[in-house]
């Protein structure tokens, strides 16, 4: 029989893995040993197809690693013949899923686990989708006893805690990925966005944010506090910022203001929004949005992108670009090198092929599209 404690300290070591992976052959180290064990490992494989890939092991040369991966996953007797058997949940001895007398004669046997000395093993399926199977391997030296019913009941008393490792692991994969997909997003845009608690601290800022930070006229994050230049409108931002967190108490939905610039450049607008409220146990306490614009920070619109979107010429769409970048036509024609009227006559193509008839149309046509975002991710 086995201990608790020795099933409470594998369990505490498959849920400490789900935050590090570096700390599953720790876990599979834990298993080996209390199940008198010469390899154990976590891996996945698509029963449909060539090939199985682990994602962590202990006791394997990592030479027979890759050569699992490039060739003998294809050929893994034990999995092809008890495919089967092979349901989430389940636990089986090796000979369950093929009888020894067959799996001796295999190339599987023979190339790959006899070369290591492996002998019994005992085999647990995490999950199982659209053929692709999650497993966890216990095997022996060979020469020793085979794995008995208590070794397959303390292992299958494991296999919930996997289930549940991996279920969560996926859920924290998933979030990251679709917070790296919302970062992304956010960089592109020419607004500054932060995201900040209630006293102010800075959780995250996209880069036309953190390019304003730079720049520290207006707006800095000392200790990474969002700050006004002035203290007049610290005070003010803070209190926004507060208030805007508290707004489930206290009905405010948002507020705006100008933040004054020690350069004397046009003021930065503020506009402060709720962005998550979760009085929860582990959750977060609260988070505003703060939106910038600076009116002096728009970049200059892809060219290349107006070019493909309405079919303009190389020179239509520098010029479109420029217009929407606020200049006026003597500047794109100085920027350019071409005369005013060439500029007029660019304009009036732009027109044609955009069905505008005004240059604030023009405008407003490029500002609203994707020629705005930023081109650096």
């Amino acid at each position: 029989m086995y201990s608790e404690h020795a099933s409470l300290d594998l369990v505490g070591s498959i849920y400490d893995a789900v935050s590090d992976e570096a700390l599953w052959p720790t876990f599979l180290a834990k298993l080996a040993g209390t199940l008198q064990s010469a390899a154990t490992n976590l891996f996945v494989q698509d029963l449909r197809h060539a090939g199985g890939t682990a994602s962590a092991t202990f006791g394997t040369d990592p030479a027979f690693v890759r050569s699992y991966a490039d060739h003998y996953g294809e050929v893994n007797v034990f999995l092809i013949r008890g495919r089967s058997l092979l349901k989430a949940g389940s636990v089986c001895f090796s000979d369950e899923l093929c009888p020894t007398r067959e799996s001796e004669r295999s190339e599987f046997f023979n190339d790959w686990a006899l070369p290591q000395g492996q002998g019994h093993g005992m085999l647990g399926t995490i999950f199982n989708d659209d053929s692709v199977s999650g497993n966890v391997g216990v095997i022996r030296a060979r020469g020793d006893k085979p794995f008995s019913a208590v070794d397959k009941q303390f292992l299958q008393a494991l296999v919930p805690h996997l289930q549940r490792a991996v279920a969560l692991k996926r859920r924290i994969a998933h979030l990251e990925a679709l917070q790296k997909d919302t970062s992304n997003a956010l960089d592109r845009w020419s607004t500054g966005v932060f995201v900040v608690d209630r006293a102010g601290r800075v959780l995250l800022a996209n880069e036309t944010a953190a390019a304003l930070l730079r720049r520290r006229d207006g707006l800095t994050a000392d200790r990474s506090i969002l700050q006004a230049a002035s203290p007049e409108d610290s005070v003010r931002l803070h209190r926004m910022m507060r208030d805007t967190v508290e707004a489930p108490y206290r009905g405010a939905s948002g507020s705006v203001a100008l933040i004054e610039r020690p350069s004397g450049k046009a003021a930065l607008q503020i506009f402060v929004s709720t962005s998550v409220r979760a009085d929860v146990f582990f959750g977060p306490q609260g988070s505003a949005l703060v939106f910038v614009h600076d009116p002096g920070m728009q970049g200059m619109p892809c060219s290349e992108t107006l070019r493909i979107l309405f079919g303009l010429t190389a020179a239509e769409a520098q010029v479109a670009a420029r217009l929407a970048a606020g200049k006026s036509v003597k500047e794109i024609a100085d920027e350019l090198a071409v005369r005013e009227n060439t500029v007029r006559i660019h304009l009036k193509r732009i027109f044609d092929k955009t069905g505008t008839k005004r240059q604030a149309e023009v405008v407003k046509l490029v500002l609203l599209g994707p020629a705005a975002l930023r081109t650096q991710s």
